[in-house]
């Protein structure tokens, strides 16, 4: 949980001088990814083994931070929930997106060649989802589950992936934090 720390300065050194507040509250406030690993790993939730964001510990091919972000229990073998489909001249992906896990950030991006992405739609908490190219628009379901397993379906829908003049194009789903 989160930690309080009383903060008193007293004695500077030689030539220095205190300023007028010598003394301070501060709170260190724990990440949500903090919490949730702790949740589910307990003890091992500082084990980058078992707990860390690429660990795997159920070796279903969802490392934690994929869990995490897609509000998995990670200790249960999930199936991957990421699809994607082509409806008239526009691509769509969907996938579920953690409410809770306001330390990540979700961007839908697209390349031609594998190497350079990108970003066609970015959601961080503080400003909602992000439209960073024409033609591309995003949708929510209503929130399903509880916490730590809380989430919204995302369906990110594009037309500028689909042209015919491109031989090829992809999409991916990038999650950091």
């Amino acid at each position: 949980s989160n930690v309080s720390v009383n903060l008193a300065l007293n004695s500077p050194s030689i030539g220095s001088a205190l300023a007028v507040q010598s003394t301070a509250a501060l709170t260190i406030v724990e990440p949500p990814i903090d919490a949730w690993k702790l949740g589910y790993f307990g003890a091992n939730a500082n084990n980058p083994a078992i707990a860390g964001d690429s660990a795997d510990p159920q070796h279903d091919g969802i490392v934690n931070l994929m869990a995490y972000a897609y509000a998995f229990n990670p200790l249960v073998a999930n199936t991957n929930p990421f699809s994607g489909g082509v409806a008239g001249n526009k691509f769509q992906l969907v996938f579920p997106r953690n409410t809770t896990a306001s330390d990540i950030t979700y961007n839908v991006q697209s390349s031609v060649d594998l190497n350079a992405w990108s970003n066609l739609l970015t959601f961080a908490a503080a400003s909602g989802w992000v439209t960073n190219v024409p033609g591309a628009s995003v949708s929510e379901s209503a929130t399903i589950g509880l916490p730590p397993n809380q989430y919204v379906t995302v369906t990110a829908t594009t037309s500028t992936n689909v042209r015919a003049n491109l031989a090829n194009q992809f999409l991916r789903l990038q999650v950091q934090r």
